[in-house]
């Protein structure tokens, strides 16, 4: 608590330890409530930020008929990514833990080894903490061995502890190898390090699930969406009226892709005692082919967005 203390003030501290109990003690009474709000805040949130990626494409690329080749380069790479990763869960799933690694960590672009090292917070902590609930909770949904998932799991989540141990070396070094230092350096290692550590506290505390639906949805998804509103204000020059019905169509789009989807992939041999396997398997495989083009242009759109120049 008093680690938080400087970033977010005693009040907004005290309220995030109460939520955080009041979290604990509902997954205690209500098990499935991590599935629920992953699933809930997916196909709310997530489909919602995501949808704002027209606004990225309205906003840099003109003329529009320069706009629509794009927009259609980035529907096809969709569709593209979901035919291919509906083969296989567990490299739909790989391939979604490294995109993931990589996208939460965009805050810290300026860094590779800060971009890495907490973009794989919210992923790496969990299973470090959790090893043998996520696997007999990947055993339930999958239905079948996933040795090879939860070897290249391990293998990336001990990469990540060799990459925070270089944050915390590298760190070090700044603050004591050096009499004066810029604020600005100081201060990014500082959050970085916070944010890295609230995950891991918080991976103890709550489900894998739950904790990754929190940061998906409450944290990732509205920090986009604030992020996008804003630098919209900043340079104007599009109207209310076209956002609307740009992001509405993008809406429609996706919510047709994803029906489409969940009648496309194959759901024999997949069988669980609570869990709905073809839920999840649909929601990974959506995820990561919606994630992809969805990367790559908020990449691109770093400068606009401004996290650049």
């Amino acid at each position: 608590m008093i680690v938080l203390t400087p970033f977010l003030g005693w009040r907004n501290t005290s309220i995030f330890f109460v939520t955080v109990t009041s979290l604990y003690l509902l997954e205690q009474m209500w098990p499935l409530v991590g599935l629920a709000l992953f699933v809930g805040f997916s196909l709310t949130l997530g489909m919602g930020h995501g949808a704002l990626d027209v606004v990225l494409l309205l906003a840099q690329f003109k003329p529009r008929s320069r706009g629509m080749l794009v927009a259609l380069t980035y529907l096809m790479v969709t569709l593209v990514a979901g035919w291919l990763l509906s083969y296989s869960f567990i490299w739909a799933f790989v391939f979604l833990l490294v995109m993931s690694v990589w996208h939460f960590g965009e805050a810290y672009a300026q860094s590779l080894l800060l971009r890495l090292a907490v973009g794989g917070s919210s992923i790496m902590a969990p299973y470090l903490v959790r090893q043998a609930t996520l696997g007999d909770l990947m055993r339930e949904i999958v239905g079948r061995d996933i040795s090879v998932l939860l070897d290249v799991w391990s293998g990336l989540a001990w990469a990540w502890v060799g990459l925070v141990g270089l944050v915390l070396i590298k760190t070090a070094v700044s603050r004591f190898g050096r009499a004066s230092h810029d604020a600005r350096t100081d201060q990014t290692p500082n959050a970085a390090l916070v944010e890295i550590g609230v995950m891991l506290c918080l991976s103890f505390v709550l489900s894998p699930l739950l904790l990754f639906a929190l940061y998906f949805g409450l944290f990732h998804c509205t920090t986009h969406v604030v992020r996008v509103w804003r630098a919209t204000l900043r340079h104007q020059g599009l109207s209310k009226a076209m956002l609307v019905r740009s992001w509405s169509g993008s809406m429609m789009v996706t919510g047709i892709l994803l029906a489409a989807l969940w009648h496309l992939l194959p759901n024999a041999n997949m069988s669980a005692i609570h869990l709905n396997p073809h839920v999840v398997h649909w929601l990974v495989v959506a995820l990561g082919a919606l994630t992809l083009p969805h990367l790559l242009l908020v990449s691109f759109s770093d400068k606009w967005l401004g996290r650049l120049g």
